[in-house]
């Protein structure tokens, strides 16, 4: 079994979360052509309620979009962390690798993995 993360369609991902997230904001506009409709209506009974659910329309849209936007930025810190944590592996492995091939055993003191 060979353990990998591909942390660049980790950060793809992560990238189009994000933008996913900015569209439904300011493309969709959380409602705003329904309640620019809506207040046109304003001589008829039912345009104040249509306003006032376009209204709540909008804020559960931006919300949403809120968390969509959210999810992109920690798929895309978990990407960095994986690299992160992958680079500081190496070079203890390196580190170690180093000590061994001068003294021909590990000088633990001097080996710096956290």
């Amino acid at each position: 079994m060979k353990l990998s993360v591909d942390t660049a369609a980790l950060r793809q991902a992560g990238a189009h979360t994000l933008a996913a997230g900015h569209v439904l904001s300011s493309t969709v506009g959380g409602g705003k052509a329904l309640a620019t409709s809506a207040a046109s209506l304003g001589g008829l009974a039912s345009g104040p309620a249509l306003t006032a659910a376009a209204q709540r329309w909008e804020q559960q849209v931006e919300r949403f979009a809120a968390l969509v936007r959210s999810d992109g930025i920690r798929i895309l810190q978990a990407a960095e962390a994986y690299d992160t944590s992958d680079n500081t592996s190496a070079n203890g492995f390196r580190q170690m690798l180093s000590s061994l091939g001068k003294t021909g055993d590990v000088d633990w003191s001097k080996v710096g993995v956290k």
